[in-house]
């Protein structure tokens, strides 16, 4: 079974959205592919979509839009709101379920 914390992926630990492909060097066979730690193709068969577990740019950038309104009308100064960019949100899928993570510095009282 393959983990992120493997000594040959350490390399990539933290990285979005790594894709790990297992080839047989002998006669250049695909054995596995894994996102993240998620088996997505093993000895042949695909287990389970990447789609499952990936969010795509454009969702990312959709989820990220509606988060903002979301919580922009939350906000006693609404105006204050500043999110980080793209690149530090954090998306991802679990038992089908999208999760969004990222912050938000605003005007409090």
């Amino acid at each position: 079974m393959y983990y992120l914390e493997d000594k040959e992926t350490e390399a990539y630990k933290g990285i979005d959205y790594t894709i790990v492909v297992w080839v047989n060097n002998s006669d250049k066979t695909i054995e596995s592919i894994y996102f993240h730690d998620q088996g997505i193709y093993l000895n042949g068969d695909m287990i389970t979509p990447v789609t499952n577990y990936y969010v795509n740019s454009a969702d990312r950038d959709k989820y990220r839009v509606n988060v903002q309104l979301a919580i922009k009308e939350i906000l006693n100064y609404s105006d204050t709101a500043k999110f980080p960019a793209i690149s530090e949100w954090a998306f991802e899928i679990e038992n089908g379920t999208v999760i969004v993570q990222s912050t938000v510095t605003a005007r409090y009282l």
